[in-house]
């Protein structure tokens, strides 16, 4: 994971991590806590999974373990903070966090407002009671889910007591480490593993059309796309897989079906000569890659959308980015600048040969091979059943009322990175559609 390089987060791979190999992680990171028995505040959600329980109980073996599992969707500041107090933060010596990005989110403000003080209401919206002056107490974070890119990030999103997401960054929110384990994002259902697959995917895209990318930037976005396309279809049809072997019944499109789509024969399965723990330590990897390059550049109209859609619908975030992704990447293809860029990680995608690539220069075929990226993506969207319209969402919606629900999206700084910029009647065009 070569984008690994641009970032001070330290990560490591396992196909699948151990109880011990969570408490060694955790005995490097403090340093061997000078001789003492520490506290370790463990940040978690809720729900019931052997595989999160067999790594508590590797940290509960070495370790004074407070368990913290006050955590949703869309993670609200005034949890945070209750969580901060219930632990005892002032007597915490590090923060783990496990699951997905909710769960991240919630861990680095919590080991955040331990030196910093304060609730966290006090750091959000334009205009901050309260500004992050320090680090935090040491920080790991395990992420069970692929596509977040938390664990890569300086940022953290959180709902204030307005109901509004916010985001909250700096690079005192950066976790000193980070353990990729494909054995807990194989966990995820078919739908969770796309959904979350396009977040990343969104990540890595609006790193490349942003008015804040730099050649570097540029460079390890194209990188990480190309991760994710490569290995987003092995991990949904490998979730599938799983799913069908413990015969539960899905709506998602079935194994045939997406072998077809892919590669249009049905004699081949996707990381057929790789476990299912290695499929989705790739995929693992291919997010937090993407989570490097967006915590330089920052994200864009996608998302600026997506916290419209999660605030007033509660839609999952991955799915609200899959939303308008498409429709984003023809506005941002105007751009020379971005064309190229999409033009290059399209030759990685589609890997053509010498030949079909002199072949195209010398027929004016450049813009082909993004449009038939943008087809890709399309295509593997709808195999994977992400939304496209309002009613995929559920959601009954007018013209009068998409331009009263998403004019705040406008305020959003997120929506100026957008690059070439959009313009309000653009943005409307495009949701109108989608009516």
């Amino acid at each position: 994971m070569i984008n690994a390089l641009l970032s001070s987060t330290k990560f490591l791979s396992f196909e699948k991590m151990t109880g011990e190999d969570l408490a060694s992680i955790v005995y490097c990171l403090g340093q061997g806590f000078n001789g003492k028995r520490p506290r370790i505040a463990l940040v978690k959600d809720g729900r019931p999974s052997d595989t999160v329980r067999e790594l508590e109980e590797g940290l509960i073996s070495h370790y004074e373990v407070v368990a913290l599992d006050r955590v949703q969707p869309d993670p609200r500041a005034a949890d945070i903070t209750t969580m901060a107090l219930e632990c005892d933060i002032e007597h915490i010596d590090l923060v783990v966090g496990i699951g997905g990005g909710s769960v991240m989110d919630s861990a680095k403000a919590i080991a955040m407002l331990a030196r910093n003080g304060g609730n966290l209401e006090e750091y959000l919206g334009p205009n901050p009671h309260r500004a992050i002056e320090r680090k935090g107490l040491p920080l790991l974070l395990v992420p069970t889910t692929a596509g977040t890119g938390s664990e890569a990030t300086k940022v953290g999103v959180y709902t204030s007591a307005s109901g509004r997401k916010f985001t909250l960054s700096s690079p005192f929110l950066q976790a000193d480490a980070a353990a990729l384990s494909g054995a807990l994002a194989a966990t995820m259902p078919p739908s969770l593993t796309a959904s979350t697959g396009f977040d990343a995917l969104s990540h890595a895209l609006e790193s490349i059309w942003n008015k804040n990318a730099t050649p570097l930037t540029l460079d390890a976005a194209i990188r990480s796309a190309g991760m994710v396309l490569r290995a987003l279809p092995k991990a949904y049809q490998a979730s599938l897989q799983l799913q069908q072997a413990q015969g539960i019944r899905t709506s998602d499109p079935s194994h045939a079906d997406i072998c077809r789509y892919f590669l249009g024969h049905d004699d081949h399965e996707y990381g057929k000569n790789q476990s299912a723990n290695a499929v989705f330590l790739e995929m693992l990897e291919a997010a937090a890659s993407a989570g490097i390059a967006f915590s330089i550049t920052g994200t864009a109209l996608v998302h600026a959308l997506s916290f419209v859609l999660s605030e007033d619908w509660h839609i999952p975030h991955g799915a609200a980015c899959a939303f308008t992704l498409e429709d984003a990447y023809r506005l941002q293809a105007k751009d020379p600048r971005v064309r190229a860029s999409l033009e290059v990680l399209a030759r990685q995608v589609f890997a053509p040969t010498a030949g079909e690539v002199e072949e195209n220069k010398g027929a004016g075929k450049t813009d082909d091979l993004v449009a038939r990226l943008l087809e890709h993506i399309v295509g593997l969207k709808a195999a994977m059943g992400l939304p496209f319209t309002f009613e995929n969402l559920g959601i009954k919606i007018d013209s009068s009322e998409i331009r009263k629900r998403f004019e705040r999206a406008f305020d959003d700084p997120k929506m100026a990175n957008s690059m070439p910029p959009v313009t309000k009647d653009e943005v409307y065009a495009l949701l109108e559609a989608k009516a």
